[in-house]
């Protein structure tokens, strides 16, 4: 039989006043059915007395008891207010548990809290449903504190599985407060108590994960699952612990595993967000779509998806390309590109002879040579059906010009200000190449220097001329090295000029070229453009080679060429959205520090600060009342001694205002000392002081310091110290239900409130970042790997 059993059995033992012996008799038996469990015994029993005298508080408590167990709330509450109304001493303690309890199954969860706090302190069985109702009126910590107090009746006596139960919610508690390490130990206790709690096991689970011990977590959980396999809460747990753990596979399948009609949204976005980690689009698909308003789902069900494959050709490829805007004009140009000419740029030092190496190639003497303005100019050959030149100038107009004409032209116009001259000529290997002479890489102007490593860069092929009496020299390996490998593939080296030298130094020369060149062209090749005009100096192996290497592919190149380009394309328009996207991530890394920074701001004012300041302001209001003793003893002056040293209304009136100022300012000190901590959620706590302030006041305005002038003062030793314990008494400051309590309660519902908008935050950056990879980034990178396997030729 527990406490309140026996109390009651003793209460129903004593006769009570304003009762017949025989309704006295019947309320007892009354009272022993309902303890019984006898409702329709009870009922008939309590008839005479309900009758006789309905007013009697052990009557009307007995009627709440049984009208409760009827499940008839409201009939409860009025027995009860009527209990309460004469009921003194345990009975009252009683009647104030039961319409605590009455009130924490109706949610009325700061009545439950006043009537549970005045029973506790006369009926132990009173604390665990008081804290209980702060743990339901979101004060974690407040219920932590009040089941500490609780729990300490445990220490060192042999426990039951019943206090199992006990130990397992004051560690949700601990949890629910931010204090795993609290949490891990009332979890190992009450595991340890009863093997068989598997609740006890998930707590320790979760308690350790808190603490980062992943493995013992992992433990734990193992062990709620072997006392049940089919422990949906263990299960998902487990779940959670592959996630944590960044094992994203074994997380999406535990999840699959669990998922059904019965999980929560929230599961659903938790095993959404552990798919997308592992890749399993398709997962997410599906659990996106029952994840509810979820910033990220949107962003999974919004996915483009089931593109089509990109094609294989490159007109195909430019046409799919040209859906996105930044890559239109270009897929344009590239489009027309298509079908032209290879262009080959002819590149070399300058005075190694490449316009007679043009001459030779073309089989007429076309390109000027000698040191003249002519050939310190770019010169692009192409195929025409008359023969005429044009030159462009750097302003973008042209001059059509004859071919005598050109030299005079040029300089003319002003060699700096001449881009190149473009010649049309009727010649057959112009039908398939066109050709470019290159001014030379130590040209005389920088400018035109600077446009012959431009068209390394934009020509489909090259040839790369070198003189046999300067071949191979570091400068010209330098820029072969800044060449793509595609480039290379496309790049024939000519030693010219060999017919300058005897075989043996043609042979060394090709070696060294071989050597230091030879891994950065396709091939090399001697020739001798001055004996070229009359058919020899490896002309015939020259064009073999050009043709074997160049001209026959030279339809394939120009595509691999576009393709190349278009693959820089899309990488360069790829960057803007990626930079996007990083964006995006960096916003949604710091939205997640700055949670994790608050949750150890709020972490840090309750476990360190608030200690400290509940002892200052302790201290503050003991220094107020010891200054308001002293006030009391300037009242009572001897010459009032003979009155039994009383005092006049004006002097209560005025300790009254003094100790209103007095509590006003120690109260506004502590909230002033607290801010600059709280940042952000002193806002939101500061009303409970106000609150604070407004209910000591009402106090002091009560009947509590009136009854110390009428009932405690005459009675005292004139000492500031005695004064002050019994003016401490008299009012009897509840600073931790009426401040310290609600101020927690309102700290943790800040704190969650601004952790929850972090959240959402965090979400929708993290949405934004799908949303613009899916739609930008990845096609683009796509559409680089697809023109970038056009480039294999």
């Amino acid at each position: 039989m527990g406490f309140l059993d026996r109390l009651g059995q003793t209460l129903g033992q004593l006769a009570e006043p304003g009762l017949s012996a025989q309704a006295a008799q019947r309320l007892e038996a009354a009272e022993s059915a309902l303890d019984g469990g006898d409702l329709e015994a009870a009922s008939d029993a309590l008839a005479l007395p309900a009758a006789e005298a309905p007013e009697h508080p052990r009557v009307a408590f007995a009627l709440a008891r049984l009208h409760a167990k009827q499940g008839d709330d409201p009939r409860a509450a009025e027995a009860l207010i009527t209990a309460a109304r004469w009921a003194q001493g345990p009975l009252a303690a009683r009647v104030a548990w039961e319409r605590g309890r009455l009130a924490l199954r109706r949610g009325e969860l700061g009545r439950a809290i006043r009537e549970l706090r005045k029973a506790a302190d006369t009926l132990d069985g009173a604390w665990p449903d008081l804290w209980r109702a702060f743990a339901r009126d979101q004060q974690p910590r407040a219920a932590l504190v009040l089941a500490r107090r609780h729990a300490a009746r445990l220490e060192g006596v042999p426990l039951s599985p019943r206090d199992a139960d006990l130990l397992a919610e004051i560690g949700h508690l601990a949890l629910a407060a931010g204090e795993p390490g609290e949490a891990v130990t009332a979890f190992e206790r009450a595991t340890a108590v009863d093997p068989s709690h598997g609740e006890a096991f998930l707590g320790l689970s979760r308690a350790r994960r808190q603490r980062g011990d992943l493995s013992g977590a992992h433990e734990a959980v193992l062990r709620a699952l072997g006392l049940d396999r089919e422990d949906r809460a263990a299960r998902l747990q487990l779940a959670e612990l592959h996630a944590a753990a960044e094992g994203w596979p074994l997380a999406a399948d535990a999840f699959a595993q669990l998922l059904d009609e019965r999980a929560p949204e929230s599961a659903f976005r938790a095993a959404m967000d552990v798919a997308l980690r592992a890749g399993q689009l398709a997962r997410a698909d599906t659990w996106a779509a029952c994840a509810g308003d979820d910033p990220v789902a949107r962003a999974v069900l919004a996915r483009p998806r089931d593109a089509p494959a990109l094609p294989d050709d490159m007109p195909g490829l430019l046409r799919r390309a040209a859906a996105c805007a930044p890559l239109a004009p270009l897929c344009e140009a590239l489009g027309r590109e298509l079908e032209r000419p290879m262009t080959l740029a002819v590149v070399g030092e300058f005075n190694v002879g490449k316009s007679s190496f043009v001459n030779a190639l073309l089989g007429e003497e076309i390109a000027a040579t000698g040191i003249t303005p002519t050939t310190a100019t770019l010169h692009v050959f192409r195929f025409g059906p008359t023969r005429r030149a044009r030159l462009h100038l750097a302003d973008d107009r042209t001059i059509d010009t004859p071919f005598p004409d050109v030299p005079a032209a040029i300089e003319a116009a002003g060699l700096g200000h001449v881009r190149f001259v473009e010649w049309s000529l009727p010649l057959g290997v112009l039908e398939r190449v066109h050709v470019i002479d290159t001014p030379g890489l130590n040209s005389l102007l920088p400018e035109h220097e600077a446009q012959t490593r431009a068209f390394l860069a934009e020509a489909d092929a090259i040839v790369w001329l070198f003189s046999v009496d300067q071949a191979g020299k570091r400068s010209e390996a330098t820029i072969l090295d800044q060449l793509s490998e595609s480039v290379r593939s496309r790049t024939v080296a000519v030693l010219n000029k060999v017919d300058r030298a005897d075989g043996t130094e043609v042979s060394q020369v090709l070696g060294h070229l071989q050597r230091t060149v030879g891994d950065r062209v396709s091939a090399v090749q001697p020739f001798s453009a001055r004996l070229a005009q009359g058919g020899g100096g490896h002309l015939v192996e020259l064009r073999a080679l050009l043709e074997a290497r160049l001209f026959s592919r030279s339809r394939d190149i120009v595509r691999a060429r576009a393709a190349e380009r278009l693959a820089a394309a899309a990488l360069a328009a790829r960057v803007a959205p990626e930079e996007l996207r990083l964006q995006h991530i960096e916003r949604e890394l710091s939205l997640r520090a700055q949670l994790r920074a608050d949750a150890t701001r709020t972490a840090e004012v309750h476990t360190r600060l608030l200690p400290v300041e509940r002892g200052r302001l302790v201290a503050d209001i003991e220094r107020a009342l010891t200054a308001a003793a002293h006030e009391v003893l300037g009242f009572l002056r001897p010459g009032r001694l003979f009155s039994g040293h009383g005092a006049t209304a004006a002097d209560r009136d005025f300790l009254r205002d003094s100790l209103e100022d007095a509590l006003e300012r120690v109260l506004a000190a502590s909230r002033d000392r607290l801010a600059p901590a709280l940042g952000s959620l002193a806002g939101p706590t500061a009303p409970v002081f106000d609150r604070a302030t407004a209910f000591f006041r009402g106090t002091l305005r009560g009947g509590r310091l009136g009854g110390f002038f009428t009932d405690v003062l005459p009675s005292l030793a004139l000492d500031e110290a005695t004064i002050a314990r019994a003016l401490d008494r008299a009012l009897a400051l509840d600073l931790e239900g009426e401040l310290w309590a609600p101020f927690s309660a309102a700290l943790d519902a800040a704190a969650r409130a601004d952790s929850a908008a972090l959240e959402r935050a965090a979400r929708r950056a993290h949405a934004e970042a799908l949303a613009v990879g899916w739609a930008q980034c990845e096609p683009l990178a796509d559409l680089a790997a697809a023109a970038r396997r056009h480039q294999a030729c």
